[in-house]
């Protein structure tokens, strides 16, 4: 036997048939026979996108600053509860509601900050870390990439707000002995609507600017709109202008203090600029909530239309 045969033999003997008869009794889905694969639909995409954006929240400072701001409520509650010269600073009532609205006196201008950290440069850092570029040639639609990173600052400012809120709850509670529950809750819906017509407005904004912004929005929410609507009264000398100004979205945190019962101290530039120029400007927010969530909601989604727009028109 020459070798040639010798090694044809030998190569022969190693070869095992590993045909699996038992694939044969698979069913169509089993083989993924006849499977038809489609792109996820909107409502899965946006989810994947908002859950991204959540995760991104833990490693930035918006989610280090809020913490602290909660963890610091109970350490300033009972910090000025013990100096005796800073107890003006918190009503004394046997009313829940109220001793809530006194803790809760920074919320206007917490959750103007808050939102502007969070919106102010969530897409412009997305172009500009080219994180954008990778995302949006996927089968993502804009709409969806969109709306997920906006659901997830609303989410995180919103719980904080709700956060606040129930601590607030907490730290009263214990020396009380009214709660007006549907008052409470009516306030935090319309504080909740001010947060959502705060991240529209600052989210619409970071479309526009190239490198984003916290400053500008913050500027434009805390101090530009409650400004003009100070001063226009003042030209005009109407009450209905001074009325229909009342009801401008940037006081919907005033308004929702206001239900509650204690206005004496908030920490807002209405509450500020009215103790400068006291008795020279007669201006008041708004009193009806209804009133007040309907504007912030109209022209949150107002803002958030427009800024879809061009996102919808950038080039990418």
């Amino acid at each position: 036997m020459s070798r040639k045969e010798k090694k044809a033999k030998k190569v022969k003997k190693t070869i095992v048939d590993s045909y699996d008869e038992s694939s044969r009794d698979l069913t169509d889905h089993q083989a993924h026979r006849d499977v038809v694969y489609a792109l996820p639909s909107k409502m899965s995409q946006t989810m994947q996108c908002y859950f991204v954006q959540m995760k991104r929240y833990t490693r930035q400072r918006v989610m280090v600053l809020s913490s602290v701001l909660l963890i610091l409520m109970p350490v300033i509650y009972y910090a000025i509860k013990g100096i005796y010269i800073l107890e003006w600073l918190l009503p004394t009532s046997a009313v829940t509601n109220i001793a809530i609205a006194g803790i809760l006196s920074f919320m206007p201008i917490l959750i103007v900050l808050l939102s502007c950290i969070a919106c102010g440069s969530i897409l412009s850092q997305e172009f500009n870390e080219r994180t954008a570029f990778l995302s949006l040639p996927l089968p993502m639609s804009r709409s969806s990439f969109y709306m997920g990173k906006f659901l997830a600052a609303f989410t995180l400012v919103g719980g904080i707000v709700a956060a606040a809120y129930g601590i607030a709850m907490l730290l009263t509670m214990t020396g009380t002995d009214r709660t007006y529950t549907w008052d409470l809750f009516r306030s935090l819906m319309v504080s909740l609507c001010f947060v959502f017509f705060c991240c529209s407005t600052t989210y619409m904004l970071s479309t526009k600017l190239k490198r984003g912004s916290t400053m500008l929005p913050f500027i434009l929410l805390f101090i530009v709109l409650p400004l003009i609507a100070e001063i226009v009264p003042v030209f005009f000398k109407m009450d209905v202008i001074s009325k229909i100004l009342g009801y401008l979205p940037c006081f919907g945190a005033e308004v929702a203090l206001n239900m509650l019962g204690y206005t004496n101290v908030v920490i807002s530039f209405n509450g500020i600029f009215s103790n400068i120029v006291h008795g020279l400007i007669d201006f008041s927010v708004g009193g009806n909530p209804i009133i007040m969530s309907i504007v912030c909601i109209l022209s949150g989604a107002l803002f958030l239309f427009l800024g879809y727009y061009v996102v919808k028109r950038r080039d990418v």
